[in-house]
């Protein structure tokens, strides 16, 4: 009987040829990848689906197969960053067998970004960890859900000869993508007491445009500041370019105030990593108040011919938060009535004596009686534009 190694065309080393390291494809050298001889069938030959004819005298123990053993069900490498895959080949049932290697029989290309030994065979293989395929995954680009196949030839421990063996390698290529938020509207959001709500809308989308999984917010919606309602539900299973996140929080204030509400989430990236992250959302809460003047000495108010009387009007809001912008015209004021300028501007209105116009009330003559009537214009704490007046009733003696 012709020994079936060459028979294999494995050749005394008992390697077949897995060519491609370097350029990612196999080949091989004439006849080293397939039964490429069959002998002549003797009295009681036997005939195998591999074209071969052997005396059946030397037929020896059980048919067993290759177990083929990757590291992992699936192989996960990061695009960038290169990784050794060793795939363990034993025998399925612990008895010895001989002349394996690896066939590209079948005219399979290895994908790109894999490279394997120029040859690869083992003379016998049968438990541990003896015949130990090492290949190398470089991958330049994402991609998911991907298969690499190895083609393998050996003899059994029947010493039959077997040309269909075959393994297949899950893999996926992934990247170290993160998980952005954008806000809209953009910057600090204002918002009017008592005067509806003012929604943020985060899209969470990823940096390079590959999945993201398993996204939530980690934030206690209970922390949140009084007035600020979270979103419900707060997560997403999937987030990239084409599947975008979106989650609003929503602020109703009951009460004037200002802060920075900070929202943290997690996610995995699409190697499976864990990661977190946070972005910020600063805020006001403004009343619409309203600019009043006080009169001094209070109205009505009276002065002797001959004798000025100053009259002072202070102007405050009516909830002591800020208002802005308080212009008054004075250039139409009536004879009797004068001041330092033709116009009184204040830049800030609150509380206090900040803003305070001083008149002079000089009556010509007795028994007058009228009021003077002040209108003023400004922008309440809301940034709304509004406008006021003081009314002031006096009278000459």
């Amino acid at each position: 009987m012709v020994a079936v190694h060459r028979l294999l065309g494995l050749g005394s080393a008992c390697a077949a040829l897995l060519c491609g390291c370097g350029s990612s494809s196999y080949s091989s050298e004439s006849g080293a990848s397939s039964v490429a001889t069959s002998t002549a069938a003797g009295a009681g030959g036997t005939s195998n689906s591999g074209g071969f004819t052997s005396d059946a005298s030397s037929v020896n123990g059980t048919h067993d197969g290759v177990v083929a053993t990757p590291p992992s069900n699936l192989v996960s490498v990061e695009v960038g960053t290169t990784k050794t895959v060793s795939v363990t080949f034993t025998s399925s049932d612990g008895r010895t067998i001989t002349g394996f290697g690896i066939s590209n029989a079948s005219g399979v290309v290895l994908p790109a970004g894999w490279s394997a030994p120029a040859t690869f065979g083992c003379a016998s293989l049968s438990t541990g960890s003896g015949c130990v395929l090492n290949l190398t995954f470089t991958p330049a680009m994402y991609e998911v859900g991907q298969t690499l196949n190895l083609h393998y030839v050996y003899v059994d421990n029947s010493m039959e000869p077997v040309t269909t063996g075959s393994m297949t390698l899950a893999y996926q290529a992934t990247t170290n993508d993160n998980v952005l938020a954008a806000l809209a509207p953009i910057g600090q959001i204002n918002a009017t007491v008592n005067s509806g709500s003012q929604t943020v809308t985060a899209t969470f989308t990823t940096d390079d445009g590959n999945p993201a999984s398993a996204f939530t917010v980690s934030s206690d919606p209970s922390a949140l500041p009084p007035g600020w309602t979270a979103p419900a539900p707060s997560s997403c299973a999937t987030v990239s370019a084409v599947t975008a996140c979106q989650l609003a929080w929503v602020y109703t204030p009951i009460a004037p105030g200002n802060g920075t509400i900070t929202i943290d989430y997690a996610f995995n990236d699409d190697s499976g990593t864990p990661k977190t992250a946070s972005f910020n959302i600063p805020y006001a809460a403004t009343a619409n108040d309203n600019v009043v003047g006080a009169v001094f000495p209070a109205s009505p108010i009276t002065a002797a011919v001959g004798s000025p009387l100053v009259v002072t009007v202070t102007f405050t809001t009516d909830d002591g938060f800020q208002a802005t912008n308080l212009s008054m015209d004075l250039s139409s004021l009536p004879a009797v009535w004068s001041s330092s300028a033709s116009s009184f501007t204040c830049a800030a209105i609150s509380t206090g004596t900040g803003c305070r116009l001083t008149l002079t009330y000089a009556p010509a003559a007795s028994g007058d009686n009228s009021t003077l009537p002040l209108t003023y214009g400004y922008l309440d704490n809301a940034g709304v534009a509004k406008s006021g007046s003081v009314n002031i009733a006096y009278t000459s003696t």
